[in-house]
């Protein structure tokens, strides 16, 4: 599956919140995620991650881990990857099999989310454990680059606030 999508960096998190339910945006996520990171095979020649998620949603009160792989395809005016994620009942043993296929473990980092659907988009409200990134931001998912366009002009977000770039990228442009 391919995954269109943007970061919002350095704006008011809540001011944009507020914007994005006067639009008609609904809450379709609250949830506390832990996010235990894997290098991808070198192998496959690409660039991404492996990461098993275990979530805590706090709108539906239940709990569940999924498996995932992201490789980007390309990174230009938008971050565009094929993701290919599913729920696994077995955190320990998922842990193990990527361990057993010798997939490098890199880090757990621990982020809340708050998402919400405004037409055809997926605006999510991230922030990480301060030592992970400090500042929170917002992710703009859409189906294709027009919908996402049309979000970000929708939402008036100045285009020097929206970046393809990934968390480790503007980390270390950062300084971070």
């Amino acid at each position: 599956m391919s995954e269109i999508e943007v970061k919002v960096i350095g704006i008011d998190c809540n001011d944009l919140k507020d914007k994005v339910k006067s639009l008609g945006g609904t809450l379709v996520k609250k949830e506390f995620q832990e996010n235990y990171i894997f290098s991808l095979p070198s192998e496959l020649n690409s660039t991404g991650y492996i990461r098993i998620r275990v979530t805590k949603d706090y709108l539906h009160n239940n709990n569940k881990t999924l498996l995932c792989i992201k490789k980007v395809i390309s990174q230009e005016k938008v971050r565009k990857m094929d993701e290919r994620e599913f729920e696994v009942d077995n955190f320990d043993e998922a842990f193990g099999f990527l361990s057993a296929l010798n997939i490098e473990f890199l880090s757990k980092e621990n982020k809340s989310r708050e998402s919400y659907k405004l037409n055809n988009s997926l605006i999510e409200f991230d922030k990480w454990d301060d030592e992970v990134f400090p500042y929170p931001y917002a992710e703009i998912e859409s189906e294709d680059e027009e919908e996402l366009n049309n979000i970000v002009s929708l939402l008036n977000i100045p285009t020097d606030k929206v970046t393809s770039k990934g968390l480790l990228q503007i980390k270390k442009e950062m300084g971070l």
